[in-house]
């Protein structure tokens, strides 16, 4: 059967059909905001900050994180990198305002922490590790005000000549995994390879910031556009949906505790390989196919 499709079009397809070629949209362009302009909230950091006011004694959106070093420590460069990232980013000086029953961001102009450092090296090497559970679980149990900075904990626990823990509570309307790995680690890395080093450090300056993403997300996502996106899925969801019922190995009791854990397991190569291929050939996404394995 003939497709219509040029040949170089056919093997472009055929390339993407077979996950060799991985097609990104082209990322807009984001202004800098007007100077003096009030900032709202991104429709993430909305979701976030409603959440809060329903719950504030609860630390619902607490990050925890914890980075460990083993080695010689130059704390005071550590120190330097992490108030390097905080000069860059507009995002983890920010802190929430409410004008006229409406939030806005407050960037501050400057923020700069020292780390608190707990040394555990008094205590039996066995129960150091407990003791640094320990204090870091209290912190994190801790809900962060989101009108008052930072939006973060840090604290340095040394638990040996060379092994230190940076634990980090991150509020969550500022900080989510891609910032966490994609943004703050690579760049405090770097920064303290090159302070570490007596170097100044080259990282480029960014284009724009998050609080630029804010204000170009609201005038793009006007009410207009999100009504009609809202109608095309009350038409999408308007029959009987499905129930799914995953297993638990408790009883679930009455009262919601917000207290989870994980069980982490690997998936060796081959297979992924495989439901990746089963994915894409399905038109489904890899969370659903495993999800549906689950149930």
């Amino acid at each position: 059967m003939e497709s219509g499709y040029s040949e170089a079009k056919r093997k472009l397809l055929e390339k993407c059909l077979r996950g060799e070629l991985e097609l990104r949209p082209r990322a807009p362009q984001i202004p800098p905001r007007p100077p003096g302009e009030l900032i709202p909230l991104s429709h993430a950091q909305e979701q976030v900050w409603v959440h809060a006011q329903l719950a504030p004694e609860l630390p619902l959106y607490n990050e925890p994180v914890t980075i460990h070093h083993s080695g010689p420590l130059d704390v005071v460069a550590l120190e330097r990198s992490f108030n390097e990232i905080l000069r860059r980013h507009e995002a983890w000086r920010t802190t929430f305002k409410v004008i006229e029953g409406q939030p806005f961001q407050e960037v501050h102009e400057r923020l700069s922490i020292s780390f608190p450092v707990t040394n555990l090296r008094c205590l039996p090497a066995e129960r150091r590790d407990a003791a640094a559970i320990a204090i870091a679980t209290a912190e994190a149990s801790v809900p962060l005000d989101l009108s008052e900075l930072p939006l973060f904990r840090a604290r340095l626990i040394r638990l040996d000549d060379e092994e230190y823990r940076l634990y980090l509570t991150l509020s969550h309307i500022i900080f989510d995994g891609v910032a966490i790995y994609g943004v703050f680690l690579p760049e405090l890395i770097a920064h303290y390879n090159y302070f570490s080093a007596g170097q100044p450090s080259s990282l480029p300056e960014l284009p724009f910031q998050y609080p630029d993403l804010a204000c170009f997300e609201r005038r793009t996502f006007t009410p207009e556009v999100l009504e009609k996106n809202f109608q095309y899925w009350r038409e999408k969801l308007s029959g009987p949906l499905p129930e799914i019922y995953l297993t638990t190995d408790s009883p679930v009791s009455g009262r919601q505790t917000f207290r989870g854990s994980m069980y982490p397991f690997n998936l060796d190569g081959n297979l992924t390989t495989r439901l990746r291929r089963y994915c894409r050939n399905n038109g489904v996404s890899l969370f659903h196919a495993l999800l549906a394995a689950f149930a």
